[in-house]
């Protein structure tokens, strides 16, 4: 596979396994190709393909994409009062 040069992002699936890396103009374009060829690949049983980007550029960026949990039980709790 070639890899295209900067600006380029990468988008995994889940199910079925793959990646997809594409270029663009911007960083934001190459993100939306990725995301694009990732959602048109074919998923067995026809369900949904769950794609996130994996990585911009060089950088992974998969950590900081990834939903946080926002219900109280998830949050640290407060140090108690002396």
């Amino acid at each position: 596979m070639r890899v295209p040069p900067a600006p380029k992002a990468m988008a995994i699936a889940a199910s079925p396994p793959g990646y997809f890396v594409r270029g663009g103009a911007t960083a934001a374009e190459a993100e939306a190709a990725a995301l694009a060829e990732c959602l048109a690949a074919p998923v067995e049983g026809g369900g949904p393909s769950c794609c996130r980007i994996y990585a911009v550029d060089d950088r992974v960026v998969l950590p900081q994409r990834q939903p946080r949990p926002t219900n109280a039980a998830s949050r640290p709790a407060a140090a108690s009062a002396r």
